[in-house]
């Protein structure tokens, strides 16, 4: 399928968690069980309505023997395989290098992943919810020997963008007045010491306005292509991380509002009056 559709970031979907079971049914922090009725109507009823994205996103129970002892990998493939897709399940939280403790304590590393349509070139957004949505509730429906182990099952929501900027050049930065700029300028014009991290669509890192205020990762700047140098659990992430496709060289993605919002914070104002200005 055509990924015209911009998905949610991982936080916010495993924020939307649904469901959690342990021996008999039962309810944690709010959470739904897996055979809600309610639940399954609504999913119904995404799939129906184009708002599914065509992945699957599962979490398994952390108080579950085989995970406890060490078998969370298997258990997911089970997991995967009652669920049907025809697709391995993957940690939705790779692991993590140094930082992996953090994402055990978190419990990041009990969730997983798998696609139940999204690449599949041949069904198009319709059928493509549709099937997620057959699939989520066709495991639901297989009863507690089929949800052994898990604690959260259910489809990752599609998103779109809800706006997309339409103006080629916007040399007129007049929003900078509504804020004093000019007068925040007069006290400081930043501190190379900041990091800002941006979170958003796409980011060109050859944009000649953010060449001299772009962050270095030097480890994996300087380091070998297609590994992870500094063992964060990234590869090739000198700039930052495209984590929509998975890839730290191609930043840019299907969107560019990244470099908009860069270019808001950090484009070079002593350029010989190249682009923008940069607030910092």
């Amino acid at each position: 399928m055509a990924r015209s559709v911009v998905y949610v970031s991982a936080a916010l979907v495993v924020a939307n968690a649904a469901a959690r079971l342990g021996g008999s049914v039962r309810r944690e922090r709010g959470r739904r069980s897996l055979t809600d009725d309610s639940f399954i109507e609504q999913v119904k009823e995404s799939g129906e309505a184009d708002g599914l994205s065509g992945i699957i996103q599962f979490k398994l129970d952390k108080d579950y023997t085989h995970v406890k002892i060490g078998y969370a990998a298997a258990v997911a493939a089970r997991v995967a395989d009652d669920a049907d897709c025809g697709t391995k399940a993957t940690r939705l939280f790779r692991e993590a290098g140094k930082h992996e403790a953090k994402h055990v304590a978190a419990g990041l590393d009990l969730w997983y992943t798998m696609d139940c349509g999204a690449d599949d070139d041949a069904l198009d957004l319709h059928a493509t919810s549709l099937r997620a949505s057959e699939k989520v509730r066709a495991f639901l429906a297989k009863g507690s020997r089929a949800h052994r182990g898990v604690a959260v099952f259910e489809p990752q929501i599609a998103h779109k963008a809800l706006a997309v900027e339409e103006d080629a050049y916007r040399s007129l930065q007049t929003h900078y007045d509504a804020i004093n700029l000019d007068g925040a300028w007069e006290i400081t014009t930043g501190d190379p010491t900041v990091t800002v991290q941006v979170l958003d669509s796409g980011l060109d890192p050859d944009h000649p306005d953010l060449q001299k205020h772009l962050w270095r990762n030097e480890a994996e700047c300087q380091g070998e292509a297609g590994v992870d140098d500094d063992n964060n659990g990234f590869i090739d992430d000198c700039h930052g991380y495209n984590h929509a496709d998975d890839t730290g060289t191609d930043l840019l993605g299907d969107g560019s509002h990244g470099t908009h919002c860069s270019g808001t914070i950090a484009a070079d104002n002593m350029n010989d009056g190249i682009g923008v200005a940069g607030v910092a």
